[in-house]
């Protein structure tokens, strides 16, 4: 999917929708809404923000990998079965 597209689209209907209803009579203020309009106005430029609080991390191939992972698949087992509310904590298997 293309967000930047489905962006334009939805703009794009938007826009007529908004100039669907919109009736001036007098020219001069026909002229200079349009205008606004053709600026794009009512629907500014799409933001591409990066949030600096955010570190990189495993790439999905990674996780992936270590979720396959015989030891770490244990490692999480042996954590739950800790937990006294868990429901392995008492019989569980591992396989």
């Amino acid at each position: 999917m293309d967000v930047f597209a489905l962006r334009n689209r939805v703009v794009d209907d938007y826009k007529k929708y908004i100039e669907s209803f919109v009736r001036i009579r007098d020219e001069k203020i026909e002229k200079f809404v349009r205008e606004e309009f053709a600026s794009g106005v009512l629907w500014p430029d799409p933001i591409l923000q990066l949030n600096p609080a955010y570190q990189p991390g495993s790439t999905l191939d990674e996780l992936a990998r270590q979720w396959r992972s015989p030891s770490w698949n244990s490692q999480v087992l042996s954590q739950v079965r800790r937990r006294p509310s868990s429901p392995l904590s008492s019989s569980a298997a591992s396989h």
